[in-house]
């Protein structure tokens, strides 16, 4: 596989003076900062923490933002959501019988108390202790046995916490041993983020002591035959809210765009996870001070580096915080910087999620590998398939970023570190060389991420086709599933790279990219496909015919789901992320074969390829499940739109060769279309031949910090977004409100939409409704079809100013530049938009009809155009609404 031409110069240029840069006493200053507040597992303290990692972002030289995650909400929803803030106050155990002696306080140690504990009454409680070794033994017992009594138990808590509770217990004990620690304390919690709803009712008080110390507490029950107990727990369960924090090294370019790296906070332990903190604390202020030096340039786009609560922070910001597009690519960075002894030497590099762009792996396994040839930092570079931190799940491929996860956490392949979870995770774990080449080497990676322009993305493109390529020469036996699980994972990979244009013609670098893909059939069509399983392409049921369409963000969180929905999603021997596989394109046949590829490992870094048999019974109680819980829509293909019928439907509406249409649309209006958008768009080009055009809105309504043809989306809808990104589409260049178009007046249409302003008669939409062109509505009304606004101007009204206001675009050779553009009106325009359908109506000019379940119009543009115009001729005059000039 050939390596990158710019990978190779950057680590060449940069790789020394990046490991000059990072700082492993700062960043052990940086862990001690953070551990001592996260150490109380406390939620007053975790804000006291977001102010020690907001001034050691300051300190580096970054801006920081920090954004709030209320508690509580959805409650059976799947959304990951901390039901409750919780404050731990004190906890204190005492023997007060048959002798007199402290067992445990919170203060002295905080690892002592469970989290997500119950509080005692005001000034304590007694209690007998029970020993309790077996789970058969529990479930003998008669109910009530265990009232008013606490449990010493090495069992895990959480599977027992609910019987525990209905046989009355008030409260448990744990001792269960960590590795090679006898007297370290286990973090235990009776749910990640919150009791499991399962257990919610269940309230326990719970405390965590040493192996030894339960040693010596058994020996104890045994000489005296019973042990009285004092505890005392002083707990405050609100709703509240917990805190993401971000560090910025803001992008010169483009500031909108963002790479981002992830490492969570409010874990009681300095390797997992402060020291990720003080990583990303330390790459910004790597980057920061080379660029104030003058040895490396801003940033293209920005770096983002978070640091939040695992999965309850990350997930609801990804979900909720308004952006223009998801993150382009990142990194988990999750228990790093082990002294070599502790990790036997091993620094993984694990894959991104399997359904997710690939080519990130191999970038970040070649940075690492040569920052480790250059530090001193005595590990070993492993590149391991992808593995399910929970945070990594954020490499959701529809909702989020390619995310691969960099850690010290194991010291053999599935086996973690001793004092992972434990009182043992202490700041003597840490190896200043070990913290100094993750942070350079995490630095580096993300670096290149913010840079990339066209010349990098085709080198990027041109080495994951080379290596999919020898995927699929090594291997003698390739069933139709796994080639075409080669040339899904090639397509994510292409179609994320598109992400990254920079400067030229969009036509020029997607056809390079189209060659990448034609290369990489002409391999797989010489590979002989041995179909020794059942898949995608053999008999299916009708039950897997059907089509899942995800419509919600992430895997549900298990503690967030009622009990009837759990067989479905843990029962069926598929892993969480396998819902992702749902892209509202294959169907559950063709679902089961992506997942027994993935499976067997015929990606991952290691090699694998061991046969894997899915059962569809249990993908399709996998998806169902899920749709109950409406993480997916189900679609049965017989009742589906295909491209045909639209294209049917369209010639019945009215929609001809040779005609020049914009079309406003909303796919969701039209129920399950199989192929989605793309299929609404190759039946509306077929409908108007070559000889035609179509036209669609591609605004970004100012939400584009930098508007560049080449990728900045379009928020006009799923129909509008595919279709300007389509290679033979040309775009206009309007900060704002540029428009789309294919076909053969597309060039003509398109051109100086800039210095003609954006609702002008020479504007994109007044040369349709000028040379005879229509307008198509599918689900939506003609308050969406903008040109109405070519009328308004023309009356002409006082309210909008084309050339008012001033913003940014990215020219053809790259440059960024400020343009002047919309003044939008500061009210609302006094005669509404709807008045147009009934007035159309009347004139006898529109025609109805229908595409799948939408309700569509079609009429001459020039109409429209008329009769909004009569509308306005009396009002605009003396209308008093005036542009908003921004500041």
């Amino acid at each position: 596989m050939i390596s990158p031409q710019s990978l190779k110069t950057l680590c060449h240029r940069t790789v020394p003076a990046f490991l000059r840069a990072a700082d492993g006493r700062k960043m052990i200053h940086t862990t001690k900062a953070v551990a001592q507040t996260d150490r109380w597992n406390s939620f007053d303290k975790f804000h006291e923490t977001t102010d020690a990692i907001v001034q050691k972002y300051r300190e580096g030289g970054a801006i920081t933002e920090v954004d709030s995650i209320q508690t509580g909400g959805q409650i059976g929803s799947g959304r990951w959501i901390i039901q409750e803030a919780q404050d731990v106050q004190a906890a204190t155990a005492d023997i007060i019988s048959p002798v007199r002696k402290r067992l445990l306080d919170y203060k002295q140690n905080p690892w002592h108390v469970v989290q997500w504990t119950s509080g005692t009454p005001t000034g304590g409680t007694t209690a007998e202790l029970v020993l309790l070794e077996d789970v058969k033994e529990l479930d003998r017992l008669p109910g009530n046995a265990l009232s008013g009594k606490i449990v010493l138990t090495s069992l895990n808590i959480r599977d027992i916490m609910e019987p525990l509770a209905n046989k009355g217990a008030i409260g448990v004990i744990t001792d269960i041993p960590v590795p090679g620690n006898p007297d370290a304390l286990a973090w235990t919690k009776f749910g990640w983020g919150a009791v499991p709803m399962r257990s919610a009712t269940a309230k326990l008080v719970g405390l965590v002591i040493s192996q030894n110390q339960g040693k010596r507490l058994r020996q104890l029950y045994q000489r005296h035959g019973h042990l009285l107990l004092g505890v005392n727990v002083e707990v405050r369960r609100y709703v509240g809210s917990h805190d993401v924090v971000s560090g910025i090294v803001k992008g010169e370019d483009n500031p909108q765009d963002e790479v981002w790296a992830i490492a969570h906070s409010g874990e009681p332990g300095a390797v997992d996870n402060a020291s990720g903190v003080a990583v990303t604390v330390e790459i910004a202020r790597i980057l920061e001070s080379l660029i104030d030096q003058g040895v490396i340039r801003r940033p293209r786009r920005t770096i983002r580096l978070l640091n939040a609560y695992e999965c309850f922070g990350f997930f609801p910001y990804l979900e909720t915080k308004p952006r223009l597009q998801t993150p382009l690519a990142g990194v988990c960075i999750d228990e790093v910087g082990h002294k070599a002894k502790y990790c036997n030497n091993r620094l993984e590099w694990h894959a991104t999620i399997p359904m997710s762009a690939g080519f990130v792996d191999w970038i970040g396994y070649r940075i690492l590998g040569r920052v480790l040839r250059s530090s001193r930092a005595g590990y070993n570079l492993s590149y391991e398939p992808f593995m399910s931190t929970a945070d990594t799940l954020i490499g959701d491929p529809k909702y989020g970023f390619p995310c691969p996860w960099i850690t010290t956490h194991h010291k053999a392949p599935n086996k973690a570190v001793d004092a992972y979870h434990s009182s043992a995770d202490q700041i003597e774990l840490l190896s200043s060389s070990g913290l100094e080449a993750c942070a350079a080497g995490m630095a580096i990676y993300l670096y290149y991420l913010a840079n990339l322009g066209n010349q990098e993305v085709l080198e990027i493109a041109a080495a994951e086709t080379q290596r999919l390529q020898g995927l699929l020469r090594d291997r003698q036996r390739l069933s139709l599933e796994e080639i075409a699980y080669v040339h899904d994972a090639h397509e994510s990979s292409m179609s994320r790279l598109q992400r990254w244009f920079w400067g030229g013609r969009k036509s020029e670098v997607v056809n390079r990219l189209e060659q990448c893909k034609t290369q990489l059939k002409e391999v797989s069509d010489a590979v002989k496909p041995v179909n020794y399983r059942r898949g995608q392409f053999g008999s299916a049921t009708a039950a897997a015919r059907v089509i899942p369409r995800r419509t919600a963000p992430i895997t549900p969180s298990l503690e967030n789901v009622k009990d009837r929905h759990l067989p479905g999603l843990v029962d069926q021997g598929l892993s969480p992320w396998a819902l992702f596989w749902a892209d509202g394109k294959r169907d559950l046949e063709a679902i089961k074969g992506a997942i027994a590829c993935e499976q067997s490992g015929f990606l991952s870094p290691t090699g694998k390829n061991t046969n894997v048999d899915v059962s569809i019974e249990n993908v399709i109680n996998f998806f169902r499940a899920h749709e109950q819980l409406s993480y997916v829509t189900i679609s049965r293909k017989d009742c589906s739109t295909t491209k045909n019928r639209l294209l049917k439907e369209l010639r019945k509406l009215g929609v001809g060769v040779g005609m020049d249409v914009m079309v406003h649309s909303s796919l969701a209006s039209m129920g399950h279309v199989i192929g989605g958008a793309d299929s609404v768009i190759d039946a509306l080009l077929a409908a108007v031949g070559r000889s035609g055009t179509i036209v669609m809105p591609s605004f970004n309504h100012g939400a584009a910090k930098v508007y560049d043809p080449m990728v900045t989306p379009t928020t006009n809808g799923a129909i509008p977004d595919a279709f300007w990104r389509r290679s033979q589409a040309v775009r206009s260049v309007h900060p704002t409100h540029a428009v789309a178009a294919i076909g053969r007046r597309a060039e003509e249409i398109c051109a100086d939409h800039l210095e003609a302003g954006i609702w002008e008669q020479d504007s994109p939409i007044g040369k349709l409704i000028h040379t005879g062109g229509y307008i198509l509505t599918i689900g939506v009304t003609h308050s969406t079809t903008t040109a109405h606004h070519v009328a308004e101007m023309s009356v002409p009204c006082q309210c909008n100013d084309p050339f008012g206001n001033e913003y940014r675009i990215t020219r053809e050779d790259g440059a960024v530049e400020k343009v002047l553009g919309l003044a939008w009106r500061t009210g609302t325009c006094p005669v509404s938009a709807k008045r147009l359908d009934a007035a159309l109506d009347r004139r006898e000019v529109q025609r109805r009809g229908q595409l799948g379940k939408a309700k569509c119009l079609l009429v001459p543009a020039y109409e429209l155009w008329q009769v909004r115009r009569q509308h306005l001729r009396n009002v605009c005059p003396l209308c008093t609404i005036r542009p908003g000039y921004l500041e």
